[in-house]
């Protein structure tokens, strides 16, 4: 049995090297054919040398998975805990993508039922459940990784996500506000400009955090892998930015020279292609959230060590 020097807080942990491929580390890259590790290799975390354990196993000193540090970050040698938390964020986006779409679909029946006051109350509560739901789940699928080296401080496509989502709830809540005319009932007049000067910022604020999170979308379908997948998320995300620069370019321009029939075929021609994208947004999420429970499932299949519960997180 080899001399290993346990790395504990009471003795100084060497510098941690870079993760390792599987060609440089002489292991084979087929990760179902497990074996005994004959070269010196760090673990990704701790720096561990983790010689002599098996490919399959878990670093003895911080539990990370022994895969991980040989093939990089894919999420199958993650921390199972971690990488459910993923799925569920992507779970309470989906819904909250989906209910806003339920609850227009409800409301125009109600209105050719004569019962627009039931629609326009059932929108409002929507919206709020919907606004609700995406906080909630943007905030569980940007989970911080727990056994990330960089840990990552700066402002990046996950914190950006994250405050897009708090802004898109805002939105809805001062566009609810608005569109109901609240501050005129209750005589605040001067109210009514800076709701909407509130509502036009936390929109843009709201679209900003929208297209961060195709980033890190992208950056999650590189780690399950699943390229073909980031390279959708990348179309949809540009699809969803250059169409509506487009729409207001023709519309623009069909203004200025005048308007007439150009100008009613206009809302169509944007419409058609942001409703293809809507739905590709909408397959992507669905795509996601089953990677993402998959990832989990083979992530708890790897063996643990006797030490790994304290970095399942």
């Amino acid at each position: 049995m080899q001399d290993r020097p346990p790395y504990r807080d009471s003795q100084p942990r060497p510098p941690v090297a870079p993760p390792l491929s599987a060609v440089q580390a002489g292991v084979d890259p087929d990760w179902a054919t497990p074996r005994p590790l004959d070269q010196d290799v760090p673990c990704l975390v701790c720096g561990y040398n983790l010689r002599g354990l098996r490919t399959d196993g878990r670093c003895p000193e911080c539990g990370t998975p022994v895969g991980r540090s040989l093939h990089g970050n894919y999420f199958r040698f993650a921390g199972p805990a971690y990488v459910r938390t993923l799925a569920r964020g992507m779970s309470l986006v989906l819904w909250g993508f989906l209910l806003p779409i339920i609850a227009v679909i409800v409301a125009i029946g109600l209105s050719y039922g004569h019962m627009g006051d039931w629609a326009g109350i059932l929108v409002a509560v929507v919206g709020l459940g919907s606004a609700a739901l995406q906080v909630l789940g943007a905030w569980l699928v940007t989970a911080p990784d727990p056994c990330r080296l960089d840990r990552d401080a700066q402002l990046n496509a996950r914190r950006l996500y994250r405050a897009g989502a708090v802004m898109f709830a805002l939105y809805v809540v001062l566009s609810i506000v608005s569109r109901h005319g609240m501050a005129l009932r209750l005589g605040l007049r001067s109210a009514d400009i800076i709701l909407t000067a509130g509502t036009a910022l936390t929109g843009l604020g709201a679209f900003v955090g929208f297209i961060a999170s195709f980033v890190y979308f992208r950056q999650l379908a590189l780690r399950i892998p699943d390229r073909p997948l980031a390279e959708s998320t990348r179309k949809v995300m540009w699809g969803l930015i250059v169409t509506p620069l487009v729409g207001l370019v023709l519309t623009v321009g069909v203004a200025l020279s005048g308007g007439g029939l150009g100008l009613l075929m206009l809302p169509c021609l944007v419409l058609l292609p942001l409703l293809i994208y809507g739905i590709w947004y909408l397959v992507l999420l669905v795509r996601y959230q089953r990677a993402l429970t998959q990832q989990a499932e083979r992530a708890e299949a790897v063996p643990r060590g006797p030490d790994a519960s304290a970095n399942q997180g």
